[in-house]
């Protein structure tokens, strides 16, 4: 019998991860695995640049990691670069007001829920009402008895308003943790997926879980790795190579055009799409346009983007690993050299000098180093047209808030990366829309952060729906032909 072929359309994360799993030695089943890449690099929204000014590998834009999302994190583990994600514990977050008044979250997951109980009740950014208010939502939203299903027609704004939160604990809180958890604003999203990330990370069985984030670039924790262990056991991948054309018969994939070559499917081949919902409507069949399928991925076609602006100081700005506005235009703020440093304390040292000064050879060796920040902002409209120049600027001042330091060091080098498609819109009812992995048709497949993983479009969310997929093709597929 003839070697089935896998297809992989999209060497993003998810197209990654699923050849990763597919490829496994010790699942027995005799597949030949090609990934597809249409543009020169892969990653997709995880990709990483070489930057010209520094010679370093740089993201994209900050991705950051919870320690309860399985998926991601046994991904790693298949590379070997789960050691190179930093869970800080107990772990805090430095939140500034717009009264530049600094608030310290703090959660010691070693209590359990007594942690999150502690870590909310001694957050001084909000009154003691909305605190108050705040454990009086999340004892709702713990409970086993309401169910996700039946608040996915409500926005997370109205379902927070209905679940006791106040209007100061969603504006002061909540806000800044739906947009950067789901990419939209609080009236925009689903409160089921608000609900689904709650009970998977701050309500979970043991208490809240650890935020992280990655000691290297995503080139050298996913990217090389995942490429170089495919292609060793075999795969192959090929860049340059996008999709311009799927023909069916018989309800079944029969040939596709990749670049100027067409390729023909054999009857135990598979195909499988990990992309996101625009690529998806240019490559689908004409002959499923009029179909549900089409018809509800072109419903969750709408993005919403992430601006990135990445900064390097002449001298030091000495700013924790993250932190967070509680309003202003930014969202988030990384100091790129303690994430790159995760040795490194945030406190001073015994003798009073800095932690990093001494990193660096002395205070004379750190200011000739500089200092890499990366700020955030999350749920852009994907068709802003501020300039470079503003974001900038934006950048700076909240860096003077957030430092305390005016004027700042010189501006050495700046970069500002636009991801206007960086993830769907999953509005209130986006469960009706979402796909499942099967298609209707019997020899293709959909993977990715899309795909109805009960989460927003997240790192965790691409690698879950691979793994899931890879199961089945494994399981009743291959190689067996496709389903009957």
């Amino acid at each position: 019998m003839t070697v089935p072929t896998v297809y992989i359309v999209g060497a993003g994360l998810s197209g990654m991860a699923l050849a990763e799993s597919l490829s496994r030695p010790e699942r027995g089943v005799p597949i030949r695995i090609v990934l597809l890449e249409g543009r020169p690099n892969p990653g997709g929204r995880v990709s990483s640049y070489r930057e010209t000014y520094t010679g370093q590998w740089v993201d994209n834009g900050q991705h950051l990691f919870m320690d309860v999302y399985s998926s991601m994190l046994s991904f790693l583990d298949r590379l070997g670069t789960r050691n190179r994600v930093v869970f800080p514990s107990p772990f805090s977050i430095e939140l500034l007001d717009g009264k530049d008044k600094s608030h310290i979250f703090r959660i010691d997951p070693k209590l359990g829920r007594i942690g999150g109980l502690l870590g909310v009740l001694s957050f001084s950014g909000l009154s003691l009402g909305s605190r108050l208010s705040m454990l009086k939502a999340g004892s709702r939203m713990s409970s086993g008895a309401l169910k996700e299903e039946t608040v996915d027609h409500l926005d997370a704004r109205t379902f927070l308003l209905q679940s006791g939160a106040t209007p100061e604990s969603i504006e002061r809180f909540w806000e800044l943790l739906i947009v950067s958890a789901t990419n939209l604003s609080s009236p925009d999203v689903s409160a089921a997926l608000l609900l689904r990330i709650l009970r998977e990370t701050l309500f979970g069985p043991r208490g809240s879980s650890l935020i992280g984030w990655s000691s290297v670039s995503h080139r050298e924790l996913v990217i090389d790795p995942a490429l170089t262990l495919f292609e060793r056991r075999g795969g192959e991948v090929r860049l340059k190579s996008a999709v311009a054309k799927i023909s069916l018969s018989d309800n079944r994939v029969r040939s596709m055009v990749v670049g100027d070559q067409e390729l023909n499917l054999s009857p135990n081949d598979h195909l499988v799409l990990a992309m996101p919902p625009w690529s998806l409507e240019k490559v689908l069949p004409i002959e499923m346009m009029d179909g549900e399928l089409c018809q509800n991925i072109m419903r969750i076609s709408f993005f919403s983007g992430i601006v990135s602006i990445h900064l390097w100081f002449s001298g030091p700005v000495d700013l924790p690993s993250i932190g967070g506005f509680m309003s202003g235009p930014i969202h988030w703020v990384f100091n790129k050299d303690r994430m790159l440093h995760p040795e490194i304390p945030e406190e001073k040292r015994p003798d009073g000098k800095n932690y990093l000064d001494v990193a660096y050879g002395g205070e004379e060796g750190r200011r000739s180093a500089g200092t890499f920040l990366s700020l955030t902002v999350s749920g852009v409209d994907g068709r802003d047209e501020t300039s470079d120049e503003e974001w900038v600027q934006r950048a700076l001042l909240a860096v003077e808030r957030f430092s305390g330091l005016h004027p700042l060091p010189d501006l050495l080098h700046h970069r500002v990366i636009r991801e206007r498609m960086s993830t769907p819109i999953l509005g209130p009812g986006q469960s009706l829309y979402r796909p499942s992995n099967q298609t209707g048709v019997s020899n293709m497949w959909l993977c990715g952060d899309t795909t109805d993983t009960g989460l927003p479009a997240t790192m965790e969310s691409a690698v879950r729906s691979a793994h899931v997929l890879a199961e089945i093709l494994v399981r009743g597929l291959l190689p067996g032909g496709g389903r009957k």
